[in-house]
């Protein structure tokens, strides 16, 4: 008698396990009708739903080799896919991981190659715009706690082991990120009397060449007919940098570090400018600063004047330019917090200031400047970099450079919901991704209510945050990097998982 009802209980079990699977697989006609695809077209494309932005963004890649190449897009793919996971995790097997070490290793894949697709596709992408930001700014990458990587300098006040990486971003005035045009990596000297050394050669063997550096690839790439500044915080304010741009005739925004005395009135700038009557207020968002500040609106003054420098008696020798005529603004902060450090900015430039529009336009585009931090945040939180365990500084520089482009994806994919919010979702998902994300939104609601669209870039961006833990409501600002990036990760989980469900569908048909 027990020996019948366990063969009727298991005999429940199958017939209970057969629904499933059959409610499964009927769902699935949902998704497969709205792909449009075909049995065949689905076994071929398991890995390939993620919408194909690595194949068009390196699809110019010159490794030498065509297999090189494809191994490299391969590569691409799996660590968009999973941002935050190691080479092995994301490599979902051990053949595909021994691929992606062996192409780190190969003396022939170097980051200038890896990069140079990505720069490709930024300047052609610049073609489209008459005015350009070419944003400088400098990271560090920590790797103190990995004591077998070979070829490491020091970075930081306490000697911690790293490198360090300069980069340039061509971001819209409006804050679209359109790419790199320049990456810089270095390690830097092992002691203290080294940097002493350093800090007396000549700048073009000094660390702060990398503002020189940034520019002059800034000047041979960018095409024509577009106008591009470039901006850039206080470690960029040394003469010889004010002096090659003057001479390569593009524009600079800079702000100041040197308080230089000026021709005008022999006085240092930072008086000079304060002395300057108000000409116009601006208000603006300032986020919280993680243990030192909440968020808060912040309301500025604004100031201009034309200057006159003159080059550094030990440089009138050496530069091009022995004064340069600019104009500086002075942004200061008014009713600030009791306990709060005001806004004070003191930005120079040799773009012209004549009214307070134009002193405006150019504290703007200085907040700008904002998002290559915010990139850096991208490379370092969301892309795990300085948790890669590669053993030697070669390998790391390419696996960085690889990592680089797809941060500047996971930052490109933020700011479009910022910036183009009614844009047609399309131009950040893949029709099969939409497709997903509708039916996960739209999992709960009833047969007879109505079945919601994604069409626009806002919403498309809400839904994959939603998916990385973000609420929504309408008290919450816009959709944050670690939001989304954690979002793009279970929307690939989602889409593989459906795919995978529908390869067994195929395989169950035969």
């Amino acid at each position: 008698m027990d020996q019948i009802k366990s063969s009727q209980s298991i005999t429940e079990r199958v017939d209970n396990r057969s629904q499933t699977l059959n409610l499964i697989f009927d769902k699935l006609n949902f998704f497969c009708e709205e792909f449009n695809m075909s049995d065949k077209a689905t076994l071929e494309s398991v890995n390939k739903i993620e919408g194909g932005w690595c194949e068009k963004e390196f699809s110019t890649i010159k490794l030498g080799d065509k297999r090189l190449n494809n191994r490299l897009i391969k590569m691409a793919e799996d660590l968009s896919n999973q941002l935050s996971s190691p080479i092995n995790q994301a490599s979902n097997d051990w053949s595909s991981a021994k691929a992606a070490y062996r192409l780190f290793d190969n003396e022939a894949v170097t980051a200038e190659k890896i990069l140079a697709p990505h720069i490709e596709n930024t300047i052609e992408r610049m073609t489209n715009y008459k005015k350009l930001l070419a944003v400088q700014d400098t990271t560090s990458f920590n790797f103190g706690g990995h004591t077998a990587v070979e070829g490491l300098g020091h970075i930081g006040k306490e000697e911690t082991q790293g490198f360090m990486q300069h980069n340039t971003m061509i971001v819209t005035p409006d804050g679209l990120p359109l790419g790199l045009i320049h990456q810089l990596c270095w390690t830097r000297p092992q002691t203290v009397e080294e940097k002493r050394e350093n800090a007396l050669i000549d700048i073009e063997e000094r660390e702060s060449s990398k503002w020189l550096i940034g520019l002059h690839n800034t000047h041979e790439r960018k095409p024509e007919g577009v106008e591009v500044i470039t901006v850039c915080d206080r470690e960029a304010d040394i003469y010889e940098f004010l002096d090659e741009a003057v001479t390569l005739q593009e524009k600079f925004l800079v702000r100041l570090k040197v308080n230089r005395e000026i021709d005008e009135s022999g006085e240092p700038i930072k008086e000079f400018l304060k002395s300057q009557p108000s000409v116009a207020e601006y208000v603006i968002e300032v986020p919280k600063k993680k243990g030192e500040y909440p968020s808060r609106v912040a309301q500025l003054e604004v100031r201009y004047a034309a200057v006159t420098v003159d080059a550094p008696a030990h440089l009138e020798s050496s530069v091009k330019n022995d004064e340069i005529k600019m104009y500086g603004i002075y942004v200061t902060e008014v009713n600030a917090p009791e306990g709060i450090k005001p806004i004070k900015w003191f930005l120079l430039t040799n773009d012209r200031v004549s009214n307070a529009a134009d002193a405006l336009e150019k504290v703007g585009w200085y907040r700008t400047r904002w998002l290559i931090e915010t990139y850096h945040k991208v490379e370092k939180s969301c892309c795990a970099i300085e948790d890669c365990r590669l053993e030697t500084v070669e390998r790391l520089l390419r696996f960085i450079a690889l990592k680089s482009i797809i941060a500047w994806r996971v930052l490109w994919f933020t700011y479009m919901n910022r910036q183009n919010p009614d844009a047609p979702a399309s131009k950040i998902l893949s029709e099969p991704e939409i497709k997903i994300m509708e039916a996960k939104i739209n999992k709960k609601r009833k047969d007879n209510e109505r079945f919601k669209k994604i069409k626009t870039v806002r919403q498309a961006v809400r839904a994959v945050a939603s998916l990385g833990g973000h609420m929504g409501r309408l008290s919450d600002n816009e959709p944050g990097i670690i939001a989304i990036s954690r979002g793009l990760e279970r929307l690939h989980d989602l889409s593989e998982g459906v795919l995978l469900a529908r390869f067994l569908k195929v395989m169950g048909n035969r």
